[in-house]
């Protein structure tokens, strides 16, 4: 009574990713809320029976299409940090750690009474529901939460966008940075959020080993993309990308991510005369 329902399957390529789909019709003959279809967890160190018995993990490209023929019957869970039941905070800035019991037990009532001004709070927030009204009626005239190809394009020609972004809507991540890609699904109608892709490393981090080139696993990722947009590329990664065909723009800094992904793919693909890439 009066509680939503989430069901999580796991896709494991060549056991049940032609069953997603029916699994997908019955949640919804349920009325179950949300669906969510995670890939299977294949590396060794995880310890499942398929991991050992080497079954590879669905690509981001497998996962996509099993998505996408869900999709048609459930509403489906796009960004995993969507399952986050301890979180305090939005999503990418998690400040569970400012409300642990250690955080105030040695604290003055004064203190605490600074830190939680009721009046500040009040007007802060006002600020960022206003910011937001504005990022979302920029955004709202091309964005569909859930879209058929023929609602996002009326050839049904569409191109799949990445994004880099540190949170607040914007695209406000440098190239080297990012360790995760939102893609989206554009037509020259409106655009729809698909999922988000991660890699292990970013391509400025130090973390990688010396037989590993991060921008090899970002060529992989963004495979079957046709535009990154970021806050600011280097002419070496953006050489490397358009290898794969991938057209790279760091000229949406700092400006919202959908209205820019909308504009970007009408002047890169979809205007009557062609752009030069240059």
């Amino acid at each position: 009574r009066g509680i939503l329902v989430k069901a999580n399957s796991v896709l494991i390529p060549g056991v049940n990713d032609k069953e997603l789909p029916n699994v997908a019709k019955k949640l919804k003959e349920m009325n179950v809320f949300l669906h969510n279809i995670m890939p299977l967890l294949s590396s060794p160190e995880f310890g499942t029976k398929f991991g050992l018995d080497g079954v590879p993990s669905a690509t981001d490209q497998e996962t996509m299409a099993v998505q996408d023929a869900c999709g048609m019957d459930m509403t489906l869970m796009k960004h995993c940090r969507q399952c986050r039941a301890d979180a305090v905070g939005l999503i990418g800035e998690d400040r569970g750690d400012e409300f642990t019991k250690e955080s105030f037990v040695n604290m003055e009532f004064t203190q605490l009474e600074d830190m939680y001004n009721i009046e500040a709070r009040t007007e802060k927030h006002e600020m960022i529901e206003n910011w937001r009204a504005h990022l979302e009626a920029a955004n709202e005239r091309v964005k569909l939460e859930e879209a058929s190809k023929a609602e996002l394009s009326s050839t049904g020609e569409t191109k799949l966008v990445a994004v880099t972004t540190g949170g607040n809507g914007l695209i406000n991540m440098h190239f080297g940075s990012a360790q995760e890609f939102l893609i989206y699904e554009a037509g020259d109608k409106a655009i729809k959020f698909v999922m988000h892709r991660k890699i292990e490393s970013s391509y400025s981090g130090t973390d990688s080993s010396e037989d590993f080139n991060p921008i090899d696993e970002i060529k992989v990722t963004l495979g079957d993309c046709d535009l990154l947009l970021t806050e600011k590329i280097g002419e070496c990664p953006m050489s490397e990308l358009s290898e794969i065909g991938l057209v790279t723009d760091d000229s949406y800094s700092q400006q919202p991510i959908e209205k820019s992904v909308f504009d970007a793919v009408q002047k890169y693909f979809f205007q009557e005369e062609e752009v030069e890439l240059g």
